[in-house]
């Protein structure tokens, strides 16, 4: 059958149109990964050009055995025409796919080749909706095929023979090829004759290094990096999202600059690492690093808004001469796993009190925040008006949760009047402190210095593996270490003098000095070298100060409790003091107990400006002690007594006191408590109806007695139980208080928080609801502190061009995600239902 020339290029035109519209299947089913199967003809018609195989369809069976005439016309037409028109024919049946064999049951792609008789094979399907992305570079317009995305031209040296003038010579030519980047398999790369079915066979069966894996496809893995105790095999999978996700963790967490996805090696890495992920730009990674902090702000609103936090605060100001502050929660959740949570890291207008109180507000309103325990600030006189004004306001809200209206709000931060102790007392070791501190600079000043003390250290045969410390003049516990490490390398520091022949050492301490600006000091020089006298107060103070180091550590902590032995902390303190000043310390009278006791004498006067009495500690932490199972009462009426020496009255008057404000703490809980089960009534009254209907039934049959006689005898009743102990045991504190002690060996390890949750908390509830507020309370400011010494790394002057959006998404995760999950009780039957089961069980029965 003959078609005339116009009905094919109407054809033509058709096909065109046609092919326009399927247009964007073609460039999804293009960027589909290889794996090891190929497609079918049913998976081929349901993804690819159902309309161009319905009209191939319709051509072969109006005319049966020409399709061939149409192609190599369009084909014909696509090199042949020259026109606009025919130009644009041509272009797109370029570029279009070869069309099918005309089949009537299952349509397929013939070669490119229409008189080979191999069918080429189509890429493989893919397993999901979404196109898998690859991280490789761009492809030229030549290189169409899936497959270079696995392989790689290349130039190879090849030895072949060349016939020259009648004679076969070997001679070295350069041949392109085509590597497997997988393997590094070579192929031909003939642009002019070789196709790629050689390389997608390879790539589909041969291959031997190449794995393909899926998006959907989940492979066993450990549930965290390698190392950690906690981890398990889980199944995991990779999507682009959740490596995006680790993309912003990796940053947040080891402080890098958002650039680094940018350069050059972190881009190399990733492809190598997983070559189907697209690297986002800087840009997309502050976006997302947005919206994970949104995200695990609200769920951590959810987590928190059912606990009583404490809080500490500090203010800073950054190397952009910005004024920042630090807001940190700390709580223990349903599961009894103590926490903490930076909340905040915010700008601030200044360092005065009421903005400070006003900030506090805003984000206690921010977070929904309603229950609040204590806030922990240092000595500063602002802090103590901020507390002040967040009192007042809290008190202000609707169903205001404040404990014992914001009495023991205000926590001091122990380290820090151990910090002001300690520092107005060194000021009598000023001068040997000097001499000790410049020799350490000297130490540490310069590479030849450093390797002339290692020389003098190797002489004296020193077991010593460490080197001496720098400290930081306005803390003292570095000044500790920098003078314990000096101790140790005595000898060292003396041979240092014995064998200076070139005078390096003993010139350095008559060198001029000179400010940060470079201005000379007039009539200073560096103090030293250190004299015999020097060491001999420099171990005294090494020995007398490890007590307040100590302190220091174990106040700082912010993992476990430090509440229960706060007040062990404040009278080891003042025992060390007072120390000094006994006969047996005092043997001498040499220049180092001189100095010793001078020192202690303005250690004494600064102590008791902050703990004159034991009144003058917050009572929260006598609290927090008689929650210690360990300790209770008796142990604080001990103290009184052997480390206080106070009469027997005060110490009765001391013991009814704390009594009786835990039992005043006891019933407002009870209270608080009843008023957030009222609003849960509704749900509970079925239950409460049917108890109390059967309480009802169950005592109609009981004869009920004379009401006056009845009266009478409970009133004699109750006169007698007044004059005994026995009625005490009806508050739930006396029992308590009456119970046993928990004995603990000398030296272990007793975690008071696990025993609240095994023990404490079937047996006093109310207790433990208390303890559960209190144990969490922050004796200092430590854990605010070491949040602006992390944000000192993010803002450095290299980053200062950062804002404070930014800086307090970066603080606030970094702190969320290296922190452990926080515990929750999703359902806890009420006591009513309880005893509603319990009938429920003994009726069945």
């Amino acid at each position: 059958m003959h078609i005339p020339s116009i009905e094919l290029i109407y054809i033509a035109e058709i096909y065109q149109l046609i092919f326009k519209l399927e247009e964007k299947k073609l460039k999804r089913i293009s960027k589909n990964p290889p794996t090891r199967t190929t497609w079918s003809h049913d998976q081929y018609d349901s993804l690819c050009l159902p309309s161009v195989f319905s009209f191939w369809n319709f051509l072969s069976q109006r005319f049966s055995g020409l399709w061939y005439i149409l192609y190599f016309y369009i084909m014909s037409q696509s090199q042949s025409q020259s026109t606009p028109s025919s130009t644009n024919v041509a272009s797109s049946t370029a570029t279009s796919p070869c069309p099918p064999q005309p089949t009537h049951s299952k349509p397929s792609m013939p070669p490119p080749n229409p008189s080979s008789s191999k069918k080429r094979k189509a890429p493989p399907i893919p397993k999901t909706k979404q196109p898998t992305i690859i991280a490789s570079l761009e492809r030229s317009s030549s290189e169409r095929s899936w497959v270079w995305d696995y392989v790689t031209k290349c130039t190879v040296s090849e030895i072949q023979e060349v016939e020259k003038d009648g004679k076969k010579e070997k001679v070295e030519v350069q041949v392109l090829k085509a590597k497997c980047n997988h393997c590094n398999a070579l192929f031909a790369c003939d642009t002019s004759g070789c196709g790629t079915s050689t390389d997608i066979k390879h790539i589909n069966k041969h291959c031997k290094s190449y794995k393909p894996t899926d998006e959907l496809q989940k492979v066993i893995g450990s549930s965290g990096p390698s190392g950690d105790v906690k981890n398990m095999l889980v199944a995991k999978g990779w999507s682009q999202e959740e490596s995006v996700e680790g993309i912003i963790e990796f940053i947040v967490m080891e402080e890098v600059p958002f650039s680094i996805v940018e350069s050059e090696g972190f881009r190399l890495m990733m492809c190598k690492v997983q070559p189907r992920l697209h690297v986002p730009s800087r840009r997309t990674i502050v976006r997302e690093l947005f919206s994970m902090y949104d995200s695990m702000k609200e769920q951590l609103k959810k987590e928190i808004h059912n606990h009583r936090v404490s809080l500490t605060t500090d203010t800073w100001t950054s190397v952009q001469n910005l004024n920042y502050m630090v807001l940190t929660a700390h709580f223990v959740d349903d599961d009894w796993n103590m926490h903490k949570r930076i909340l905040n890291f915010c700008l601030i207008s200044s360092h005065e009190g009421k903005e400070i109180g006003k900030m506090i507000e805003q984000c206690l309103v921010e977070w929904g925040i309603e229950k609040v325990m204590c806030i922990s600030v240092d000595n500063a006189s602002a802090n103590k008006v901020a507390i002040e004004y967040v009192v007042r306001k809290m008190q202000k809200w609707p169903n205001s949760k404040v404990i014992m209206n914001g009495k023991f709000m205000h926590v001091r931060c122990l380290a820090h009047i151990i910090n002001l102790v300690v520092k107005h007392g060194l000021k009598r070791l000023e001068t040997s402190v000097d001499a000790l501190r410049n020799a350490v600079r000297f130490v540490r000043s310069s590479p030849r210095r450093l390797s002339y003390f290692k020389k003098c250290v190797e002489n004296e045969k020193l077991d010593s593996r460490g080197l001496v410390v720098m400290d930081v003049p306005t803390r003292w516990n570095s000044t500790y270490m920098m003078l314990e490490s000096c101790l140790k390398f005595k000898k060292a520091f003396e041979r240092m003098i014995e064998d200076d022949e070139a005078n390096i050492y003993t010139t350095y301490f008559s060198e001029k000095v000179f400010t940060d600006e470079g201005e000379e000091v007039a009539g200073k020089g560096r103090i030293g070298p250190h004299k015999e006298e020097d060491w001999d107060n420099a171990e005294v103070f090494v020995k007398f100060l490890k007590v307040f180091y100590l302190v220091t550590l174990k106040v700082s902590a912010t993992k476990y409790p430090t509440s229960n032995t706060a007040v062990h902390d404040v009278i080891a303190v003042e025992n060390e003091i007072e120390k000094l000043f006994l006969p047996e310390y005092m043997q001498t009278g040499g220049p180092a107990e001189l100095v010793l006791r001078d020192m202690a004498f303005n250690m004494r006067a600064k102590y008791r400006k902050y703990f004159g009495s034991i009144e003058s500690l917050n009572q929260i932490f006598v609290i927090a002690l008689v929650l210690d199972p360990r300790f209770k009462l008796r142990h604080y009426m001990h103290l009184c007594r052997k480390q206080l020496q106070l009469l027997d009255e005060e110490i009765e008057q001391k013991s009814n006191q704390v009594k009786t404000l835990l039992k005043t703490m006891c019933d407002e809980y009870v209270s608080q408590a009843f008023d957030s089960q009222t609003q849960q009534k509704g749900r509970e009254d079925l239950v409460l109806d049917t108890s109390s209907s059967r309480v009802k039934q169950s005592s109609s049959s009981v004869p009920t007695e004379n009401p006056m006689i009845f009266s009478q005898i409970m009133d004699d009743w109750e006169k007698e139980l007044e004059d005994t102990e026995d009625i005490a045991l009806a508050h739930e504190v006396d029992r308590y208080l009456l119970d046993t002690v928990e004995k603990v060996p000398h030296g272990s390890q007793f975690d008071v928080l696990k025993w609240w949750k095994l023990k404490g908390r079937s047996t006093y509830p109310t207790l433990a609801l208390i303890g559960k507020d209190v144990l969490p309370i922050q004796v200092s400011t430590v854990a605010s502190e070491s949040a602006f010494s992390g944000g000192k790394r993010v803002i450095d002057p290299c980053r200062s061009c950062l804002l404070p959006q930014t800086v307090e998404s970066l603080m606030c995760l970094q702190n969320w995600i290296r922190s452990e999950p926080i515990g929750s009780i999703e359902y806890e039957a009420s006591p009513a239902k309880l005893e509603f089961y319990q009938e429920c069980e003994e009726d069945w029965m």
